[in-house]
């Protein structure tokens, strides 16, 4: 078998004849024709061809240059009430979640060994054009849905991490307490094979019979949705590990790392005010926020989307600022604040040196 080392010879043309097509040819050929960033949509889209990009975050499609960006989230952070406040602008076109970040974990497997092709370029650099290429094709599909939006959206509540280079990213932090009591109704309402795992399968088989009996069980008995021990550690581990890396991740675009920026919005500043919070997500993407319709014309835009199909087994769950007060015991507090109450600390849900604090609780500077 040719070494890798021989075979990047030969791409490269030092081997191949003089009349033979060069690899590094055809990643020439793949590179998309750049205009001044500076242009509008429209100028762009006169001065470039039908499906070409001048970047990695703008195609025309349709005749129309059109841009992409990305929300992101932990799960139950709000992202499809976000989603539905994006979409009040007539701009804007954001349909759902891709999950891309399935496509690009096969993407890193190609390129990150070094005895793989794909760990060099030309490969490489091919690959990953092409994946961006995927992606915006991917998001073009929902353009019938809006003809005359121009911003395409991806909502998915992932981690943060750069899609398509330049590409904003809106990042939606909530409250892990929070995430806690919404993924724990979630998952109960879909009966995921997650609630059957070990070791909080038998517990939260226990919860969801509970609930199949009487859906406004934990409506009435609050102190029994967070009994499981390692159910509540999963979550609070799970929440925290994620916000850690979207920390980093967030980090490396401000550093200039990567190509790109992100708006940080939390979820209970949302529903402080919702008119402020879209506004900010409108001029972030570059939109003119007078022009978004008002939120009355989408019940699921508004806070705890305006009692509509907001019951406990509703993927509408009505979301509320701290409901956690309501749902967690001394123990589920513990619990969570023993995995995840450095994060909450980090994030300025909760004041260093309380109960939450786990570094102060280590140290004995923490309250009982």
């Amino acid at each position: 078998m040719a070494s890798v080392r021989g075979i990047l010879k030969r791409l490269s043309g030092s081997e191949a004849p003089t009349d033979a097509p060069r690899a590094d040819a055809a990643l020439t050929l793949s590179i998309e024709p750049k205009t001044p960033a500076n242009n509008t949509a429209h100028e762009g889209a006169k001065s470039l061809a039908e499906g070409h990009s001048r970047d990695g975050f703008h195609q025309v499609y349709q005749g129309v240059e059109r841009s992409f960006f990305f929300l992101c989230g932990h799960p139950r952070s709000g992202t499809h009430w976000m989603q539905s406040l994006l979409n009040l602008h007539p701009r804007i076109n954001i349909q759902g979640e891709y999950h891309f970040e399935m496509l690009y974990g096969g993407l890193w497997q190609f390129e990150k060994h070094d005895w793989h092709l794909g760990h060099y370029d030309p490969m490489r650099e091919i690959a990953r054009r092409n994946m961006q290429r995927l992606v915006r094709e991917c998001m073009l599909t929902t353009v019938n849905l809006r003809p005359h939006a121009d911003v395409i959206g991806d909502m998915t509540p992932r981690e943060v991490f750069q899609m398509l280079p330049g590409a904003p990213t809106i990042h939606l932090i909530r409250d892990g307490r929070d995430v806690c009591v919404s993924w724990t109704f979630h998952q109960l309402r879909i009966d995921n094979e997650l609630i059957t795992r070990e070791p909080w399968k038998r517990d939260m088989l226990a919860l969801l019979d509970l609930l199949k009996a009487d859906p406004s069980h934990f409506e009435k008995h609050p102190e029994q949705l967070l009994t499981s021990e390692p159910w509540v550690r999963h979550v609070a581990r799970v929440w925290a590990t994620r916000a850690r890396r979207d920390e980093f991740a967030k980090g490396r675009y401000q550093r200039g790392e990567l190509d790109g920026k992100v708006l940080e919005v939390r979820y209970e500043a949302v529903h402080a005010d919702p008119e402020a919070q879209r506004r900010r997500m409108y001029e972030f993407l570059g939109v003119n926020p007078d022009e978004a319709a008002p939120i009355d014309a989408n019940p699921l835009a508004k806070p705890g989307f305006d009692g509509k199909g907001q019951g406990p087994t509703s993927f509408y769950r009505s979301g509320k600022r701290g409901d956690w007060e309501n749902y967690f015991t001394p123990d589920a507090r513990r619990w969570f604040a023993e995995e995840a109450g450095e994060m909450l600390v980090t994030l300025g849900y909760e004041s260093s040196g309380s109960e939450w604090d786990s570094k102060a609780a280590k140290s004995g500077g923490g309250h009982a």
